[in-house]
C-alpha cells in the first residue's frame, strides 16, 4: 500500500479546551520506536484475536507548525489491514498523539481566545493512533509519567491545569470584536492587529506624556532662571542707586534694561557711569574750610554742578569772579 500521509497535531484549541504547542514536541524517544497504535489501545486480547500495534510511522516532519507523518500498515497483520482499507476509502482519516505533558503554561501570548485550559508547551510523544472518533483535528492522548494512559472527557477531569481566570478571563471572539470596535466576525488576524494597534497608541500616550512632562519641568527651571536674574539685576541697580550713579526715579527703567540687555551688559554699563555730584559736596551757603572754589573744580564737575544745581553754580562763580556767570 502506498503510505498515506497524517497531520498527527497541530496547535487549534481540540474540544477539551487546550491546545500542544508542535515545537514543544519531544520526538527522540518516539523516533526511536514509532508505533501506530489503533485507538491508544495496547495489547489487548478479545475473543478472536490479539490487537497488537497496527504499523509504524515514517517520515515524520514538522511543516507549517503542524506535525505530519506517513502511515505504514502491517500488511501482515488481519486487522491492520482492515483499518488500512477503510483509511485508503476515506472512511477513516484521523491520528490522535499520545504523550507525557512536561510543561503547561497559561500565559496570554500562549493562550487563544475560547481556550479553558492551559497550552501544552513541552511534551513526550510516546506513540500514535490511527482513531475512528478524535476529539479534533489534533485529537490527544495524555499518558503519566509511568506510562499508563490517562482517561480523558470534554466536561471531566484532565491532566493539563486550569487557565487562571484572575489573569486570563475566557471570552467569546465576537464579544471581544465588539469590545475593540470590530465586526462580530472579526478574524483572529483581525482582532490581533487591532489589539497591536491599540498598544502601539498606549505607548505613544506614554512617550507623548513623558515628553509633555519634560517640558513642563523646562518652563519652571527657565521660569525659575528668569526670578533669579531679575533679582540679582534689581540688587545690582539699588547699589546704583545708592552709590548716586541713577536716582530711585530711573530705578525701573534700568531693571528693565537689565532684563532686556542681560545682567552681564548692564554691569558694563553702570560701572562706567560716575556717581552724580551733589551741590553739597561742593559749596553751601557759606564757605567752609577745604571747600573746593569754582577754578579748583574740575569741567566734569562743572558741568554737573550747573546741570544739577544752577542756584548754587551760579552762587559760586560769583564768589570766585564777583560777576554773574552767562550760560548760552
Amino acid at each position: 500500500m502506498k503510505p498515506k500521509t497524517f497531520v498527527l497535531s497541530d496547535e487549534s484549541i481540540n474540544s477539551y479546551g487546550f491546545r500542544v504547542l508542535t515545537a514543544g514536541i519531544a520526538l527522540d524517544r518516539f523516533e526511536r520506536n514509532p508505533i501506530m497504535l489503533w485507538n491508544h489501545t495496547r495489547s489487548v486480547r478479545d475473543d478472536r484475536e490479539t490487537m497488537l500495534p497496527i504499523g509504524k510511522w515514517a517520515n515524520i516532519r514538522v511543516e507549517d507548525g503542524r506535525l505530519i507523518a506517513d502511515a505504514v500498515f502491517d500488511e501482515k497483520d488481519k486487522f491492520a489491514m482492515k483499518i488500512a482499507e477503510k483509511v485508503e476509502q476515506g472512511i477513516i482519516n484521523m491520528a490522535s498523539i499520545g504523550f507525557v505533558v512536561n510543561e503547561e503554561s497559561d500565559k496570554p501570548e500562549v493562550v487563544l481566545p475560547g481556550q479553558t485550559l492551559k497550552t501544552v508547551t513541552k511534551c513526550t510523544l510516546l506513540e500514535v493512533s490511527i482513531v475512528d472518533i478524535g476529539s479534533n483535528a489534533n485529537a490527544v492522548a495524555l499518558y503519566d509519567k509511568e506510562g499508563n494512559i490517562m482517561e480523558l472527557s470534554a466536561g471531566g477531569q484532565c491532566a493539563v491545569g486550569l487557565i487562571n481566570n484572575s489573569k486570563n478571563t475566557s471570552m467569546d471572539v465576537k464579544e471581544i470584536a465588539k469590545i475593540l470596535g470590530l465586526k462580530e466576525d472579526a478574524t483572529e488576524a483581525e482582532i490581533k492587529e487591532k489589539l497591536n494597534a491599540l498598544n502601539r497608541e498606549q505607548k505613544d500616550e506614554a512617550a507623548n506624556s513623558r515628553i509633555g512632562e519634560l517640558e513642563g519641568k523646562l518652563r519652571q527651571l527657565e521660569a525659575e532662571k528668569a526670578a533669579q536674574e531679575k533679582k540679582a539685576i534689581t540688587t545690582l541697580v539699588d547699589d546704583a542707586v545708592k552709590a548716586g550713579k541713577i536716582t530711585i526715579d530711573k530705578k525701573q527703567h534700568f531693571v528693565e534694561l537689565g532684563i532686556k540687555v542681560g545682567i552681564d551688559s548692564l554691569t558694563e554699563t553702570l560701572s562706567c557711569m560716575n556717581p552724580a555730584l551733589r551741590p553739597t559736596d561742593v559749596i553751601g551757603h557759606h564757605p567752609t574750610p577745604g571747600q573746593k572754589k569754582f577754578s579748583e573744580m574740575g569741567e566734569d564737575e562743572l558741568r554737573a554742578l550747573r546741570d544739577n544745581d544752577r542756584t548754587a553754580y551760579c552762587e559760586l562763580y560769583r564768589r570766585e569772579f564777583g560777576i554773574e556767570p552767562e550760560f548760552k
